[in-house]
């Protein structure tokens, strides 16, 4: 679809980087914000460890087929065109670690050669973003800058 994006938080994160590489053809741009985008590593970094009754385990055998099943990062392929994606994350995120981010762009990069795939690292920022008002109003340009720009919008 030559004028549709997506975006997210948090749990809106995972969403868009599950829907994106599930049907990338829907999406002319993604942006998902400070998601969990390996499922599979999820539990094993911060407070995400107590989140298997949301989520589930990789201990448990079916729990790990569920989760491996929509994993963001897992469910990448060679050879697809994904929508231009810049993921937002935060350096001082408590809840879901700046790691599932950088993979995920770094995946997304190496794989697609087609689009934009960029990382947005808010620096003095948390789950919630900038604590500023010039911090998400920064963010907030760049993020519809970037859907804007692909969507080919002026």
């Amino acid at each position: 679809m030559p004028k549709i994006a997506i975006t997210g938080g948090s749990n809106g994160g995972l969403l868009v980087g599950a829907v994106m590489t599930q049907r990338p053809e829907l999406f002319k741009a993604a942006v998902p914000e400070v998601g969990l985008l390996d499922m599979i590593r999820y539990e094993k970094y911060g407070i995400a460890g107590v989140w298997h009754e949301e989520y589930g385990s990789i201990n448990d055998s079916i729990e790990f087929t569920n989760l491996l099943s929509y994993s963001p990062l897992h469910n990448l392929k060679t050879g697809i065109n994904y929508p231009a994606t810049l993921v937002i994350t935060s350096r001082n995120d408590d809840r879901v670690h700046p790691f599932h981010s950088y993979k995920f762009v770094a995946a997304l990069q190496d794989i697609d050669k087609q689009n934009h795939h960029l990382l947005l690292v808010e620096e003095m920022a948390g789950h919630y973003g900038s604590t500023t008002l010039d911090g998400q109003r920064a963010t907030n340009a760049m993020k519809f800058g970037f859907i804007f720009k692909h969507l080919g919008m002026k």
